[in-house]
């Protein structure tokens, strides 16, 4: 009895001390990080990080997809090394860096029974209010419905940005409410009179340089002609479009800038990702949609971090 006892508490402590040193060996709060990200920001940290890790095969970096309101609130609670969000923060002991740039896109079901006319007429302005902050639909349709709108229902600096373009908030627009970038556009994809709004990065196909399958983006009709000029063309391709954003032919208020928001006193792997992002990393955002920063943003971003580290 008493040899069966031993064999026993001998067994449990050797299973007692495989477990410690697994979790000694994985959980290195040195190269473990933990990175909070809105929808907009999701994609291409996902691609970040799977290039750093690549290179830096020891690093354990967990991406969670909060959204924007919650990724700030895991950073600022010590819940997240970074925050990855569309919104700087002005705080004493945190920092924020851009790292990205976007824009937001109208767009439609490829198969809508009205595609070729918006493509040939576009949306001016005062059509976005009417359909998003009036929700005169009928305007648009001869009789019988012909326009199933989409909106976000959670936080979203995409749905700020588009708001606040056609003049009213958020919670005015009208439209069905999806949560989510990815849900939303599948959302389109799937309704034949579908039309939403989203970031570059959720409606283009890098690697076709076209919109995603089952999509059209709406060109807006800057000068209200009534008609998409030569000069408001610049849906040919992603390449076109990104340029023509960069150029100044696309509406300010419609363009996003991401950050990632860090202790001001940071992890030296933090510090190290960082650094990745803002050299080797601008190389990597035309692979999911996003537009690189300028040099001034770049110069201004690395200047945040000469900074100490733990």
């Amino acid at each position: 009895m008493t040899k069966k006892i031993l064999q026993v508490l001998i067994f449990v402590l050797i299973i007692s001390s495989l477990i410690f040193l697994r979790l000694h060996h994985t959980i290195n709060p040195k190269n473990h990080l933990i990175i909070s990200s809105s929808w907009t920001t999701y994609p291409i940290v996902k691609i970040w990080v799977n290039h750093f890790h690549a290179i830096n095969p020891e690093a354990d970096i967990h991406i969670h997809l909060v959204g924007s309101k919650k990724s700030l609130e895991d950073v600022l609670e010590g819940k997240a090394d970074i925050a990855a969000t569309s919104k700087p923060i002005e705080k004493d002991t945190f920092c924020s860096i851009a790292i990205a740039n976007d824009v937001v896109t109208l767009i439609a079901n490829a198969s809508h029974p009205s595609i070729d006319r918006f493509f040939t007429q576009g949306f001016t302005l005062n059509d976005l209010q009417k359909l998003y902050a009036q929700g005169q639909i009928h305007k648009f349709c001869d009789n019988e419905p012909c326009i199933n709108l989409y909106v976000r229902s959670d936080p979203s600096v995409t749905s700020n940005a588009f708001a606040n373009f056609i003049m009213t908030t958020p919670q005015s627009l009208h439209g069905t409410k999806i949560e989510g970038a990815e849900n939303l556009v599948q959302a389109v994809q799937e309704d034949l009179l579908g039309i939403g709004y989203a970031s570059l990065a959720y409606t283009f196909d890098p690697l076709l340089q076209q919109p995603k399958h089952g999509l059209r983006l709406i060109p807006l009709d800057i000068d209200e002609s009534g008609a998409i000029e030569k000069h408001e063309y610049i849906y040919a391709n992603l390449q076109n479009f990104i340029e023509a954003v960069q150029s100044g032919l696309y509406p300010q208020e419609l363009k996003l800038t991401s950050y990632f928001i860090y202790p001001k006193k940071p992890k030296k792997l933090s510090l190290a990702f960082l650094h990745f992002v803002l050299n080797e990393g601008q190389e990597l955002l035309f692979e999911k949609g996003y537009i690189p920063l300028s040099q001034s943003q770049i110069e201004e971003a690395k200047s945040c971090l000469k900074t100490d580290t733990y």
